[in-house]
């Protein structure tokens, strides 16, 4: 018996977004119908339709009626957090796909677990507003419909007093109790620095739990424990075979070294964080020289930037974030709550 998706919207970039891998993802006895057109939908809706799946944009609930019997009905939103019987379209065609039970599904698409993205954050040297991008890039994540893990491998860990201004756990996240902070406990340090087959068990049940998750930051200079970078990115990849997430942000210390540039060459994406002015552009030029990570895809960001288009070499920056006094300026004036989105979208 033939199965049926209607999906009513209005949102043509959203709509083609969708079509294509939606269109792949279905079975061949579904059958997957989108109206755009107010006009079109007048007509459908003059005759009776049995349908398994409503998705209809807020913009025309009232159109419908009693002609329209769906077995479940969802309802389009624009907002990165949902309720039962919402879509968000930030998640694009993997937020209904979810929805969707294996009966409508092709086999490659029978398992709706997370296909996993290591995404490294990087600068060619420090003061470039790395954190702060880094930061940006899981609100604007997780904003999408994507579920996000921040772990920062500095050995000394400042990025705490960024996620309190970036209003990620207090703009509709948890608060502590205390009103305090978390600290990575000893537990979470001895499990990575033994590199423990229970090391990512230890790390999940010890993750902060708001817009994004994250590892809390350490009290301690964490080569102290004997937890160094490639420990840590040991765990990431135990927690990306885990498909509990859509993408594990990693934040990398600053500049390179042999082992870092190897770690480096792992991550499915690369986030390049940079700072304006010339003798940015030569750290960053010889940066990417010596970087050489071949397939991995490279995503540019000038933080702190003073000039728009005025950087110089072989970098296409991706997206420009002014220069801000006060970190809270970057997520919470009207201007910033569109930056990091292109960086987010350009990595996904």
């Amino acid at each position: 018996m033939v199965k049926t998706i209607l999906i009513i919207s209005s949102d043509d970039e959203y709509n083609i977004s969708i079509e294509y891998k939606l269109s792949y993802a279905l079975k061949e006895d579904v059958r997957f119908d989108l109206i755009s057109d107010s006009d079109y939908l007048k007509e459908y809706l003059k005759s009776p339709h049995n349908i398994n799946i409503l998705i209809v944009d807020p913009s025309f609930i009232n159109h419908i009626n009693g002609t329209i019997r769906s077995e479940k009905a969802y309802l389009l939103t624009e907002s990165a957090t949902t309720k039962a019987g919402e879509i968000s379209k930030y998640g694009g065609a993997d937020s209904i796909i979810r929805e969707l039970d294996d009966s409508f599904l092709r086999k490659s698409f029978d398992d709706k677990s997370r296909d996993t993205k290591i995404i490294g954050i990087c600068s060619p040297s420090g003061g470039c507003g790395k954190t702060v991008s880094a930061i940006g890039m899981c609100l604007r994540l997780s904003e999408m419909g994507k579920k996000v893990l921040y772990i920062n491998a500095e050995a000394f860990q400042t990025f705490e007093s960024v996620i309190d201004k970036s209003g990620a756990f207090h703009n509709g996240g948890p608060t502590l109790p205390d009103g305090g902070r978390t600290f990575m406990t000893d537990e979470v340090k001895r499990a990575i620095a033994a590199g423990s087959p229970n090391a990512s068990n230890v790390i999940l049940a010890n993750v902060r739990k708001g817009k994004f998750d994250y590892i809390p930051q350490s009290m301690d200079v964490l080569s102290t424990y004997q937890v160094t970078e490639d420990k840590i990115f040991h765990v990431v990849k135990s927690l990306q075979s885990g498909k509990i997430y859509d993408h594990i942000v990693i934040e990398f210390e600053s500049g390179l070294s042999a082992a870092r540039l190897t770690l480096l060459s792992e991550c499915e994406r690369l986030v390049i964080v940079t700072g304006q002015g010339r003798e940015d552009d030569e750290r960053r030029e010889r940066f990417i020289k010596l970087l050489s990570v071949g397939l991995v895809e490279i995503v540019y960001i000038c933080a702190r930037c003073r000039n728009e288009n005025s950087i110089e070499g072989n970098a296409q920056i991706c997206e420009y974030i002014p220069e801000k006094s006060d970190i809270a300026d970057i997520f919470e004036s009207r201007e910033g709550m569109n930056y990091y989105r292109k960086a987010a979208e350009a990595v996904m």
